[in-house]
């Protein structure tokens, strides 16, 4: 079963393969490549109560 965060990056199964050649692969390096990075930095999110600080 796949992880339910990463569906979209089929990158090789480990029943087939070694992990070492999925991480070797072309494939691992474009879906590395393909996740995108930082939006920018974030301030502390303390609020002092439940709600998101944003």
């Amino acid at each position: 079963m796949p992880c339910v965060l990463g569906r979209a990056f089929d990158a090789g199964n480990v029943r087939d393969a070694p992990l070492a050649e999925l991480l070797a692969a072309d494939r691992w390096s474009e879906v590395v490549a393909s996740i995108p990075g930082k939006a920018g930095r974030c301030g502390p999110a303390d609020s002092n109560d439940c709600d998101p600080a944003i």
